[in-house]
């Protein structure tokens, strides 16, 4: 173990659903660097398998995903008493190549 968990200092994380594998290195990158500590998965179904080795702070799911859509995700969130502690939130959008 390394880093602020070595130190025992605790670090928030994040659990990102996305079927889109920039939007996944764009939102690593953009944590990370404060100090965030980011899970990335490639759909909802992978999401809900993490959570419970994952316990994040925060899901991160897009809308359009294969498998469990964004709302799924975080309507499972919701659900569980496990993870009432979890923020949630669903995003969808479209990410366009710069010509």
């Amino acid at each position: 173990m390394w880093g602020p968990a070595a130190r025992g200092i605790t670090v928030p994380r994040i659990l990102v659903a996305d079927d889109n594998t920039n939007i996944q290195k764009m939102v690593v990158l953009a944590f990370q660097e404060r100090g965030v500590e980011v899970i990335a998965v490639g759909n909802g179904e992978a999401a809900v398998r993490r959570l419970p080795d994952a316990n994040p702070d925060l899901v991160l799911a897009d809308v359009f995903m294969p498998v469990r859509n964004g709302y799924e995700v975080c309507e499972f969130v919701k659900k569980d008493p496990r993870f009432s502690h979890v923020s949630r939130n669903s995003a969808g959008g479209r990410v366009r190549s710069a010509r």
